[in-house]
């Protein structure tokens, strides 16, 4: 089996792929028909639009409450998520107007370009072969190509992910204070990106330490929390200010939380319980009641609560993500008793797809952590994205795009088996 690369050189295939995928993203998001603006997207939209017109983080998720009727108000502050994305799409809507046209392209053009730091990473960590096979199935996977047309921080995050990590990976080879201090910044805007992504990279950063247990590691970690707190400073700075309480990305976990107990797939907002919970209070306070009654009923019943998210945990995984592509988005039932046979091919492919790619690059992670010929470390540091954010969704609240940032990572592994399997077969 080859070792891991460590070749400088750009293959030709690699740029070739790379075209592929921009090729794939762009016609997808400029010629197939796009789906609704979808209640987060909306959200997402508003806030971004307040802060291009100069109305600062207002809006958006802080701006509702879960109480019904709903009163929308436009001019809450935001705290239901970080800023990173309204900044994106703040700065694309000062230059091109608010289209989502260009929303589109940009994250396509981003969800491209992503393959550079991957194919690095994973061609030093599992060799060129399994780089680009990783790349290859990233440029064709549907998920990545169809969220890309999505108002949604999917695409950006999964972006953020994979260079976060890379840059981590290429601290850990150089050493020098310029990388730490890059991988500190990295993990700050990836973590205000997306709140789940603190814990991605408090594993990653225990990992670096188990690494290299020394002095010198020590310092260099000093060196990456003082970037990020540099970083993060300004946001937590302004929550401060306006709600008078640290927090540091946002106060989303109290309703995400809470949902997760129940576990339902989609609010009931005629539910008697959380309609008495949440009646009168504002966004913050709404999260901090539903959080205080979900601690409580995870404490009285333990056992119902870990039952109830282990039925969940499989919307994470068993998906063909056609839900989110105009044409196919009902059910296998809906389309078989219409006669529509060819639609449930395509919905059934496309499952058998992903949940087979998901269980190879399973597997893959299993055999490469216990490999002889790979660096252990580098592989776990791989294996980290999978492993949390299975974690943080085996607790919270489950959706199929929940696993999108974690693919790339399943995908090379997946592209490192098949590699493997492909050589012991001759």
């Amino acid at each position: 089996m080859p070792e891991p690369s460590r070749d400088a050189s750009w293959p030709a295939a690699f740029w070739a792929v790379l075209l592929l995928a921009a090729a794939l993203r762009l016609g997808y998001v400029l010629f197939y028909p796009q789906m609704p603006m979808c209640p987060d997207c909306q959200a997402y939209d508003e806030v971004g639009r307040h802060l291009a017109d100069g109305r600062g983080f207002v809006g958006g998720f802080g701006g509702d409450t879960l109480f019904w009727p709903q009163v929308h108000q436009p001019d809450a502050p935001e705290i239901g998520i970080g800023p990173v994305y309204p900044a994106f799409l703040a700065a694309i809507y000062r230059v091109f107007g608010h289209q989502f046209r260009w929303v589109r392209v940009a994250q396509a053009l981003i969800a491209s370009l992503a393959l550079v730091p991957l194919f690095s990473l994973v061609d030093r960590v599992l060799g060129r072969p399994a780089a680009l096979g990783t790349c290859g199935l990233v440029a064709l996977y549907p998920a990545f190509i169809v969220y890309s047309g999505f108002v949604l921080t999917e695409s950006l995050s999964t972006a953020m992910l994979i260079a976060t990590m890379w840059t981590l990976h290429r601290a850990w080879t150089r050493g020098t204070p310029a990388w730490w201090t890059f991988a500190g910044a990295m993990m700050a805007l990836a973590a205000l990106l997306r709140a789940e992504f603190v814990v991605v990279l408090g594993a990653a950063v225990m990992l670096t330490l188990w690494r290299q247990p020394t002095r010198r590691t020590v310092m260099a970690l000093v060196l990456v929390a003082a970037a990020a707190a540099v970083t993060m400073a300004p946001w937590t700075i302004r929550n401060y200010r306006l709600f008078h309480r640290f927090i540091l990305v946002s106060a989303h976990d109290g309703d995400t939380l809470w949902i997760s107990v129940k576990g339902w797939r989609e609010w009931r907002f005629g539910d008697p319980e959380l309609q008495n919970l949440v009646r009168g209070l504002s966004y913050l306070e709404e999260s901090d009641a539903l959080k205080t009654a979900a601690l409580r009923e995870i404490a009285d019943r333990p056992l119902s609560f870990a039952w109830t998210r282990l039925k969940r945990f499989p919307d994470l995984w068993l998906t063909g993500h056609t839900g989110n592509v105009a044409g196919v988005t009902d059910s296998f039932e809906a389309y078989w008793r219409r006669g529509e046979y060819g639609i449930v091919g395509i919905k059934g492919a496309l499952l058998a797809l992903n949940v087979g790619l998901i269980g190879l690059g399973l597997i893959g992670g299993f055999r490469a952590v216990t490999s002889a010929t790979l660096s252990r470390p580098d592989v776990l540091l791989l294996a980290t994205p999978i492993v949390c954010i299975s974690i943080v969704h085996f607790v919270l609240f489950a959706a199929p795009r929940y696993q999108i940032p974690m693919m790339p990572f399943v995908l090379a592994f997946a592209a490192w088996m098949g590699r493997r399997t492909a050589e012991g077969a001759r």
